[in-house]
C-alpha cells in the first residue's frame, strides 16, 4: 500500500446488507450466515487500511466527497 491510499468504509452489518443488491450478482452476499461470517472475518483486515470512512451516519454522497477529499490531500 506504499504507492496508493486504501479506505475503510466502516459500516455495521446490517447496512453492509442494505447495500447489497438482491440481484444475485454477489454471490457471496446470497446466503446470509455466510456474508456475516465473512463480515466478522474480514474486519481486522479492514481495520489496516490508511483511512477509516464512518459509513454509519452519512449518506452516499456525502462519503463519496469525503473519499475525494482524502485522495486530493
Amino acid at each position: 500500500n506504499a504507492d496508493g491510499l486504501s479506505v475503510w468504509l466502516d459500516l455495521s452489518l446490517p447496512q453492509a446488507i442494505a447495500r447489497v443488491p438482491p440481484n444475485g450478482r454477489r454471490p457471496l452476499a446470497n446466503d446470509r450466515e455466510a456474508f456475516e461470517r465473512l463480515y466478522h472475518a474480514r474486519r481486522a483486515s479492514y481495520q489496516q487500511a490508511h483511512v477509516r470512512v464512518d459509513g454509519t451516519r452519512q449518506s452516499v454522497d456525502a462519503i463519496v466527497e469525503q473519499i475525494l477529499d482524502l485522495m486530493h490531500r
